[in-house]
């Protein structure tokens, strides 16, 4: 209902609105968007859940990272979780994900002010280019650190997990530059 506000053609206007100065292609997105998702009122309330048919079901946590980020075709990548899985451990996840747009974002923009095909493998190659090795960095840190860390088990190889952890994490603390270079890497930082 148009007058009230909140039709669809209000937050299409408000969302090209904020696209000013990208180009057609972006502008058109607005109602691209619009129009894929069917919205007839944006402040509709989902339906009321009736019965869960199922129980609930648990998935082992893991270290994964898809081969490639961009699809060859164009038009398609992967970010986040989507693109690699890692153990909770220190919340990096989240990181890598915003890393992610962080960059996937950038590669769009210079592509965009460049007249490019912001969709291309070419341009969306770049964004794996640039994070695929900066996240499976990360990803093996904390694999690594965790490995360590849930070893507590009896046996010689044990003791030295424990031996090795432990005299690790007492030079980390000991050495405040080695600290701060760790907390750099752990949020993206480019300069460590």
């Amino acid at each position: 209902d148009s007058s009230s506000g909140n039709s669809a053609s209000h937050y299409r206007h408000v969302l090209a609105s904020g696209l000013v100065g990208f180009g057609k292609e972006v502008k058109g997105l607005a109602d691209s968007i619009m129009a894929a998702s069917l919205l007839t009122s944006p402040l509709r309330y989902p339906p009321k859940v009736l019965s869960v048919e199922s129980n609930a079901v648990s998935f082992p946590l893991s270290f994964q990272q898809a081969k490639h980020y961009a699809a060859p075709a164009g038009r398609v990548v992967l970010i986040g979780d989507a693109a690699h899985t890692i153990h909770p451990q220190a919340g990096q996840g989240l990181n890598l994900g915003l890393l992610d747009v962080e960059s996937l974002t950038e590669v769009l923009m210079e592509s965009l002010n460049a007249g490019e095909d912001i969709g291309s493998y070419s341009t969306l190659k770049r964004y794996e280019e640039d994070r695929y090795w900066k996240n499976l960095g990360m990803m093996t840190g904390v694999d690594v650190i965790n490995t360590l860390f849930k070893t507590n088990g009896e046996g010689p190889l044990s003791r030295r997990l424990e031996f090795v952890r432990s005299f690790g994490m007492l030079g980390i603390n000991g050495l405040s530059m080695a600290k701060e270079m760790i907390a750099k890497f752990a949020v993206g930082s480019p300069k460590i």
